[in-house]
């Protein structure tokens, strides 16, 4: 299995860690590559603002809203950038990913970060209260 890149091994990055911004964040546990959303400061002192690009989720590049209409772009699957480029597995894992992402969307939850963690967690200690109720409910009657 391969190690995973975290930034706080990257001293260049870390220069460019946003610290007051990043205050619930460990750096630590921020892999290259993860769907986490985090500041940075500019060391050139520009007073940067967000801009108007989303991300495709398969490559990571910058796309604009124009671009999202192209015939390759699948929200979170590719876009004009790497279709054609991903692998069988990276797919399936992409199209999964996305798949999650919708589902945490229909019951009204964040798919990632801390409220995604507290929403897993309730659900998972409703289930097993439910398997106790299960296993503590008399028999029912023979007829």
């Amino acid at each position: 299995m391969t190690a995973k890149i975290t930034i706080d091994q990257h001293h260049e990055l870390m220069l460019e860690w946003d610290w007051s911004l990043n205050k619930e964040f460990d750096p630590s546990t921020v892999t290259q590559g993860s769907d986490q959303k985090v500041a940075w400061v500019c060391r050139k002192d520009h007073d940067l603002k967000r801009g108007s690009y989303d991300q495709c989720h398969a490559c990571r590049m910058p796309i604009t809203e124009q671009e999202k209409q192209h015939q390759h772009y699948q929200e979170g699957l590719s876009c004009h950038h790497c279709f054609g480029t991903l692998d069988t597995e990276q797919k399936q894992r992409f199209a999964e990913r996305q798949k999650q992402i919708s589902l945490a969307k229909q019951r009204g939850e964040e798919h990632i970060g801390n409220a995604a963690q507290e929403a897993t967690e309730r659900r998972r200690a409703e289930k097993r209260a439910e398997k106790e109720a299960a296993r503590n409910r008399p028999p029912e009657p023979e007829l």
